[in-house]
């Protein structure tokens, strides 16, 4: 069994990054409130109200007045919600609990959100008597039907079994969750972390962690240290509150977490043949296949083997190596020592203040020294490079030269005006001073 890798996504790549609930603990959950097949976003908060962020296109858009179907509701403090078509009609109804213990049904009736008390409440028999309940649904007992799952102040998880819409506490030894306690406030949610089919079970708690607890036959078993892939969640903030859904359609599921100060947190699950390091200077290596190797910060070895690999270097001093395949080798910020190996290679530069890498086997009649248009700007055009941008020497001739290439020791340099007044940059060092052209420059 490999569990996944997830990599904590920031700033603008977070594309949660723009939420900011202004007071503390946001209880995220997504489900398709709209039915149109994407994953919606619903939010509750420390004081009580409900938020609606419509999911556009991977853009999730806050809706709001009569555009938020829980606009003007509000019920205690502390709200987290949870949702389930409870009638099998379709569309998704709402439970929340709250700071007094309150369990509140909302009834999705066309999407309009109405409260149902009495007999018409399918959970007005769930007497909870302590504080902050914190609901969320799963089949545990694979019968096909929702169970609810409600974790409970002082830390310990209630099962409440779905019969038939009728939901019965499971206490005792029959309850799956009677030996789990998190210290406080717990968060429940459920995802198949290690991919056997069954799910296993995320908790947030007060204290800041996110405890991973795997099912094995139906018994769900803490796992600790390496084997909990959420250990990598050191946010130093309370009431953590996880949520999954796979954010970037790549088929893996993905971990939002609603933090104590009101952001959420976005931990990317990566690919099985995606390969991030650290901020220290890691050694990675690909598999036979396809593979996507970045290396961060710190001074890194990356090493592609069979297939068509991405290498990125990141920050550092770091050296890449693609072997076979046709590699594409990132070096960006640092001197870094690249080497495409066999079959085509695209040594790529994405800005001309990213250090200035040595190339060890630059093949003139199949390789690539590929640049970023945005990153380098200075009037260059998508395409092979223009002859008349290229110059053999070791300074521009005239103002249209943009790539200097100085074929006695292979230093190749970029003048971004053509002078060689403050602009000129020392790209790389090809060894070997191979006779490079403007055709092996594509921008």
């Amino acid at each position: 069994m490999t569990l996944p890798v997830f990599e904590l996504i920031t700033g603008a790549d977070n594309p949660f990054d723009h939420i900011e609930i202004t007071t503390i603990a946001p209880a995220p959950v997504f489900v398709d409130l709209d039915n149109d097949e994407d994953q919606d976003l619903v939010i509750g908060d420390y004081e009580g109200y409900l938020y609606y962020y419509f999911n556009d296109n991977g853009d999730w858009v806050e809706q709001t007045g009569t555009n938020n179907p829980f606009n003007g509701f509000r019920k205690g403090g502390y709200l987290v919600p949870a949702l389930i078509d409870i009638e099998g009609d379709g569309d998704q109804d709402l439970l929340a609990g709250d700071f007094s213990g309150n369990i509140t049904f909302l009834l999705n009736d066309d999407g309009t959100f109405v409260e149902k008390t009495g007999s018409d409440n399918p959970f007005e028999s769930i007497d909870f008597v302590h504080q902050f309940p914190d609901p969320t649904f799963s089949d545990v007992d694979d019968d096909n039907d929702q169970d609810l799952i409600i974790g409970e102040a002082y830390g310990s998880i209630k099962l409440y079994r779905n019969d038939n819409g009728n939901f019965v506490e499971v206490t005792g030894e029959d309850n799956p969750f009677n030996s789990i306690n998190v210290q406080s406030f717990p968060k429940p949610t459920f995802m198949d972390m290690d991919k056997d089919g069954d799910k296993d079970l995320l908790v947030g708690n007060h204290w800041g962690s996110v405890f991973y607890y795997q099912n094995d036959d139906g018994v769900f078993v803490r796992q600790t240290g390496v084997d909990n892939p959420l250990s990598i969640i050191d946010l130093g903030q309370i009431y953590l509150s996880p949520a999954v859904i796979d954010v970037d359609n790549d088929g893996n599921e993905d971990v939002v977490v609603g933090t104590g100060p009101g952001n959420l947190v976005y931990y990317r699950q990566l690919d099985e043949n995606e390969f991030v390091g650290t901020p220290d200077a890691d050694s990675l290596e690909g598999t036979s296949t396809d593979d996507l190797i970045r290396g961060l910060a710190g001074n890194d070895t990356l090493i592609g083997n069979e297939g068509n690999d991405v290498l990125k270097g990141g920050a550092g001093e770091d050296e890449l190596l693609g072997n076979d395949g046709q590699d594409v080798l990132v070096g960006a910020e640092g001197d870094d020592i690249l080497t495409g190996g066999n079959n085509q290679d695209y040594f790529t530069f994405n800005s001309p203040n990213d250090g200035t890498d040595t190339i060890e086997d630059f093949n003139p009649n199949e390789d690539i020294i590929r640049i970023s248009q945005n990153g380098f700007g200075a009037g260059l055009n998508i395409g092979i490079l223009p002859a008349s941008k290229f110059v053999l020497g070791t300074a521009a001739g005239d103002s249209n030269d943009r790539f200097i290439y100085n074929p006695n020791n292979g230093d190749l340099f970029f003048d971004n005006n053509g002078s060689g007044n403050g602009g000129t940059f020392h790209l790389a060092t090809l060894e070997g001073a191979p006779n490079i052209s403007a055709n092996n420059i594509l921008i």
